[in-house]
Parts: structure tokens; C-alpha cells; sequence
């Protein structure tokens, strides 16, 4: 953590490089911190994912991420202040297309050999299913039944990836959710209804990558 590091960590030593990881949900304040560390700073991650996680309250602008002051308002980095590794290797092409616009600047692209991926009869890319319900803003029942409707329709068809060739399992689905109160009643209900091995994850949590990611807003 930073604070270790600007606490004197490092002792006597005297990196050439500090590598701050995640440096999108690094404050600058932070990383300001630990600047005179080390003769150079290497900021890794994206920030256009979680905002800092901050327990304090800076003026701007070292309330803001590292990276996102660095990017002065663009969603990747500048040429001439960094670096965008743009291949991606783990989105469908049509999920990277519909990423891409809406996050990277059209800034993505696919790798040098890309393996072919299908679920049988479902589109990749982003699929939109609106749910009705009123006043549920932390949690909602509705859009759980909703969650194990999609796991009952996807589940068991068959999932082609490169040399992978085989039914869709639980452990290839997960949903995630904005907030705690929702991944409780999600999981409730899959469990419920039988599918208790599909993870229900909060954003914070979602780092894997699956073939199949429900998200949820739970929104009014």
C-alpha cells in the first residue's frame, strides 16, 4: 500500500522504478506520497474502471485517481504521457467493438490471432433485458427472478472457445451487482431455485473473465 510505502517502507533503498498498480483507483494524493521514493514513478491499470476508494477528502485535483489525472479528461491515455496495451484478448469482436466505443476511445483492437468463440443460439455482444419494478433502488426481487430466468435459458448450451468444446456450466456465468443488498437476494434465489454454484459477485469483486456476465443496476 502507499501508505507503508510513504511511511518508509522501503527503508534506506532507493528504487530506480515504483510501480503503483491499479493506479486508477490509486488517489494522486497517494501516489504524490511516495513520489520522492523512487528516481521514477510506472502508474498500471485503467482508469475508467472503480473510482479510488478514498476514506479521506482532498481539493482537487489529488481527490481524483493518478491516472485519471494524468488522462486530463480523455478515457485513455494521451500520446506522449503514456501507453494503451490495446489488445485485447478477452472479449467476443463484437463485445470488444461495443467496449471499445463506449469506454476507450475506439482504441481497441483485437490480437495478432484471435480464437473463434460461440454459444449456441445466443448473440454476443451486449443484450439489454428491462425489467419492471418501482422503488428498488439497493436491491430488488424482481430483477432476480429475471437473473434465474437467464441462467435456466443459457445454461447447458453448448460453449465453443478455441479447443473448448462443451456444454455452458454454472462456473461460467457470474453475476454482478452494484450493490451488497442485491447480491444477497440474487443468490437467494438462484440458490432457490437450484443454481447455487453461479457466483454473485459485487463490482469490486468481478475480476474474472467468463463467457457469460449478467449485470445488474437495481436501479428506480
Amino acid at each position: 500500500p502507499v501508505w507503508d510505502v510513504a511511511d518508509g517502507a522501503l527503508g534506506q533503498r532507493r528504487p530506480d522504478v515504483l510501480v503503483v498498480a491499479d493506479a486508477g483507483q490509486v488517489p494522486l494524493a497517494g501516489v504524490l506520497a511516495v513520489a520522492d521514493r523512487a528516481d521514477r514513478l510506472l502508474l498500471v491499470g485503467d482508469h475508467g474502471r472503480l473510482p479510488p476508494q478514498a476514506h479521506g477528502h482532498h481539493p482537487e485535483p489529488v481527490d481524483r485517481s493518478a491516472l485519471e489525472w494524468l488522462a486530463e479528461g480523455h478515457r485513455t491515455v494521451p500520446s506522449g504521457r503514456g501507453y494503451l496495451l490495446a489488445r485485447s484478448r478477452t472479449l467476443h469482436p463484437r463485445l470488444r467493438q461495443e467496449v471499445s466505443a463506449l469506454a476507450y476511445d475506439d482504441r481497441l483492437a483485437a490480437p495478432d490471432q484471435e480464437d473463434p468463440t460461440d454459444l449456441d443460439g445466443t448473440r454476443p455482444g451486449v443484450l439489454c433485458v428491462p425489467v419492471t419494478h418501482e422503488g428498488c433502488t439497493t436491491s430488488s426481487p424482481a430483477e432476480a427472478r429475471a437473473v434465474t430466468d437467464q441462467v435456466v435459458r443459457l445454461l447447458g448450451r453448448r460453449w465453443r472457445h478455441g479447443d473448448v468444446d462443451r456444454p455452458l456450466a454454472a462456473q461460467d456465468v457470474a453475476v454482478v451487482a452494484t450493490h451488497p443488498e442485491q447480491v444477497e437476494v440474487v443468490a437467494r434465489t438462484l440458490a432457490a431455485a437450484g443454481f447455487a454454484d453461479v457466483p454473485v459477485l459485487t463490482v469490486e469483486e468481478a475480476q474474472e473473465v467468463r463467457p457469460v456476465v449478467v449485470v445488474l443496476t437495481t436501479a428506480t
